[in-house]
């Protein structure tokens, strides 16, 4: 099996649990017990009145955005991307990392997005993985970086020649796995982005999986949501900003001095939060954090909240079902265990009101690498969240609206079978 095909499988392989897990619940909003809502458990039917398509095959695909235009943008893991056309997928890429990138593990071109005023700039950005010192090995001062780089998308499906520039720079990536990779806009015009906790720790390269305290460091960019502005400059209403000792860390030509906190930091204490989406009309990040032994989790995301890990999984202290007594930590909106085998949480997206003659709207739909399913997040009369099974699918890594025949359609990323595929009404 390649290299690229085996990335996502050890994202499903490092989020294994050890033991049998006994229990299985939902977050009512906004209280932090764990000890309400329904169990989770494999999907295997698509949802009455859906019909699901393949619209595409590519190899190892990662992320799906869309233009206003209509074009579907696709990244795959080994460096591409590649456009969507209604007539179909368009031959070539119109970017080609793969001179240039480190696609071992979970590295790897693994986010797109558009931006708001594609339809004036032409922009999108891209999350990759970036061979800065010609090593994409780990646990070295050498290791590769990630960064996000802008591009200007032409009507001929190309990249504008010389374009390109990278806003965000020098995320460190110090072993293979735990990258993120997620952008996304909000409502005030700002880019969103999700980034790992690097897998082991900085100056520690030892102490990986829950020994790794990255996530809870403000001096380093690793386990974040990031905020910057679409030219990659910070906010200056980020949280940290005014900061004693604060500076920009991930700037294209390296951390501004001092020690920190990192001024792009919009929140903080994730694992893995390889998946977001944000609700329309807001600003606010619905993040799907990757757990470890116990559970996976979305948060929603306020400005300069601590969501816990490596002390805090799930509503409980990391490692455990049982102790969950209430802490300082922002609880997840919403968290199921790994008893069903549901154990590597991915993509997400809010349902538009225009889709499936308005069945659903407005809930929150994600997916599990492992367990292979789609469910849909309702909001029920009593506030709680219940999970709802919508579909099937084959290592989902990504879930996106666009169009379709029928208005929209949900679009999906399998990651084995290399398809795009699209779930329409019936």
């Amino acid at each position: 099996m390649s290299a690229s095909r085996t990335r996502l499988r050890r994202l499903a392989a490092v989020t294994m649990a050890v033991v049998a897990c006994a229990l299985s619940l939902q977050a009512i909003e906004p209280a932090a017990a764990n000890t309400s809502g329904n169990a989770i458990a494999p999907v295997d039917s698509l949802a009455r009145g859906l019909t699901d398509r393949r619209a595409a095959t590519v190899t190892a695909p990662t992320d799906i955005a869309f233009t206003p235009d209509g074009r579907g943008l696709i990244t795959t893991d080994a460096g591409q991307l590649r456009v969507l056309r209604p007539s179909g997928l368009v031959p070539g890429a119109a970017v080609d990392l793969s001179a240039r990138i480190c696609d071992g593990g979970e590295r790897g071109l693994l986010g797109v997005a558009v931006d708001p005023d594609f339809a004036d700039n032409r922009w999108i950005y891209l999350f990759w993985t970036f061979d800065k010192n010609s090593f994409c090995g780990v646990a070295s001062a050498q290791t590769p970086v990630n960064r996000v780089t802008r591009y200007r998308l032409r009507a001929n499906d190309q990249v504008a020649g010389g374009s390109a520039r990278a806003i965000v720079d020098n995320i460190p990536s110090p072993a293979t796995n735990h990258n993120a990779g997620d952008l996304d806009f909000g409502a005030d015009g700002m880019l969103y982005i999700t980034t790992g906790d690097g897998g082991c720790e900085i100056g520690a390269p030892t102490d990986c999986g829950a020994a790794n305290g990255n996530s809870l460091r403000l001096d380093i960019p690793l386990g974040k949501v990031l905020r910057v502005t679409p030219t990659g400059e910070v906010p200056a209403d980020n949280p940290f900003v005014d900061a004693v000792d604060a500076r920009r860390c991930t700037a294209p030509g390296g951390p501004d001095p001092g020690t920190g906190p990192c001024t792009e930091t919009y929140a903080h204490g994730f694992r893995n939060p390889f998946r977001m989406d944000i609700r329309p009309g807001t600003s606010t990040p619905w993040v799907n954090d990757v757990g470890q032994d116990a559970w996976e989790e979305i948060d929603k995301v306020e400005p300069g909240a601590d969501y816990g890990w490596n002390i805090r999984e799930g509503f409980c202290l990391t490692g455990s079902l049982v102790s969950c007594e209430p802490s300082s930590y922002t609880d997840p909106l919403f968290a199921y265990d790994h008893d069903s085998n549901c154990r590597s949480i991915t993509g997400g997206a809010f349902v538009p009101p225009a889709t499936w003659g308005g069945r659903f709207a407005g809930d929150y739909v994600f997916a599990d690498f492992v367990c292979g399913s789609i469910w849909r997040l309702h909001r029920a009369a009593d506030m709680s969240y219940n999970a709802k099974p919508l579909a099937p699918a084959a290592g989902p890594v990504a879930l996106t609206f666009g169009p379709s025949r029928q208005g929209r359609a949900l679009y999906y990323a399998e990651y084995f079978s290399g398809q795009i595929r699209r779930i329409t009404q019936s």
